[in-house]
Formats: structure tokens, C-alpha cells, sequence
């Protein structure tokens, strides 16, 4: 969902092996149990350029960032964004059972590069579930990756429909700005390993303002 001035993307994944070493920003966060977020916010797909961008968060609520640059990945580039994890079991204790873990983004359309998008703009967008095993083995699963070719591939993407339909449900003080207080606990983007907000199918998602 999203409001005047922020995306929220929350992920709700059950994980049966709470894993993660990374402790300091812009480490090696894809190698942890996290999520990866990536925007294309002009959706021309192609080879990454400038208007792409991708996010991560772990479940030790370490952040990293990167943005496209010429083809390649910018990883120097660093973006303002808010996290929050919270974990249900024991981290990094091999032989036991875990539950899973939540995690909470908050993403300024400005480190995007980017305004409140207007009423059915389209965005490529891709969704990434980092799980590291017990023996430290990355696993990898990809929402959309239509043409099943490597990650930094935005025409591989999926498509984010940005829909201005006015829901109060959430923005409960009704100022155009979701607070992490009124986001917490409301709507989950990645729900147990499957995306269900509001409409998917065939790659698309449509995110609704402040709902």
C-alpha cells in the first residue's frame, strides 16, 4: 500500500530456520533469511539503469540498498527507508523448529526518485525471499521472474499497478501518512510464501492508497 509520500510493504514468512549472520549495513544481507525488493519506478524493463533500485531487510533488521547504473548494480548507493523484524523462534540454534518472522518496510517515494505515483501508473516490480539455511546454504524465491533469467533482470519483473482509490481503514488520523504505529500488524504483502494484497494475477499487483 502507500500514502502522499511512502510505500509500506510488510512480509509475513514462515521459516522452519531462523538464520542470519550480517550485522552492519550493506553487507552481504541477500545471504541471510530477508526479503529483496526491486523497483523499476519508469518501467522501461531493459537493463538496469538509474531508475532502478533495489532494497533488502533481514530478519536481524539489517539494511541494504543498491540502484542501477549503466547496466550494472550501484551498490554505494545508499537510500533512506524504515525496517522493523520481529522473529518467532531461536536465531542461528540448528536442531530446533522455528515458527517464521515478520518484516515491515517504509519506503519514501523520494529515495525512489520518485512522487506519489499518479492514479494506474505502472511500476516493474519483483519480489525476492532470501532463506538461509541450516549449514548456511542460500536458498532463493523469486514472486514474478517471468523470463526466468537472474535477478538483476527488470524484464523479468512483475508490474505494480498503483491504484488512488481512498481507504481510510489504516490512515486511521486521516492525514495522508501512515505512521509505523498504524501499519503495524495491518496488511502483509508476502503472506507465508505467497503475495495477496489486494488483486494478483499474471505478475500484477495493485496497491491501493492508505488501504
Amino acid at each position: 500500500m502507500y500514502d502522499n509520500a511512502f510505500l509500506y510493504v510488510g512480509a509475513d514468512v514462515t521459516d522452519t530456520a531462523l538464520n542470519a549472520d550480517q550485522t552492519t549495513r550493506d553487507g552481504l544481507v541477500w545471504k541471510d533469511d530477508a526479503i529483496e525488493l526491486m523497483f523499476d519506478v519508469d518501467n522501461d524493463r531493459g537493463t538496469v539503469d538509474e531508475n532502478d533500485y533495489k532494497i533488502f531487510a533481514s530478519i536481524r533488521n539489517i539494511q541494504s540498498d543498491a540502484r542501477g547504473s549503466g547496466g550494472n548494480i550501484d551498490t554505494s548507493w545508499n537510500g533512506e527507508f524504515e525496517s522493523f523484524a520481529r522473529t518467532t523462534g531461536t536465531l542461528n540454534q540448528a536442531g530446533d523448529t522455528d515458527k517464521g518472522y515478520t518484516l515491515e518496510l517504509k519506503i519514501p517515494f523520494s529515495t525512489l526518485g520518485s512522487f506519489r505515483p499518479a492514479n494506474k501508473t505502472l511500476w516493474g516490480f519483483e519480489l525476492g525471499l532470501r532463506d538461509m539455511d541450516e549449514g548456511r546454504i542460500s536458498d532463493y524465491a523469486m514472486w514474478s521472474n517471468s523470463d526466468g533469467e537472474e535477478t538483476n533482470n527488470p524484464d523479468g519483473w512483475g508490474t505494480i499497478i498503483f491504484n488512488n482509490l481512498r481507504c481510510t481503514r489504516i490512515d486511521k488520523d486521516g492525514d495522508g501518512i501512515v505512521s509505523m504505529q498504524e501499519l503495524t500488524g495491518a496488511i502483509f504483502l508476502w503472506k507465508s510464501g505467497s503475495i495477496g494484497l489486494t488483486e494478483i494475477m499474471n505478475g500484477i499487483v495493485e496497491w491501493r492508497f492508505g488501504c
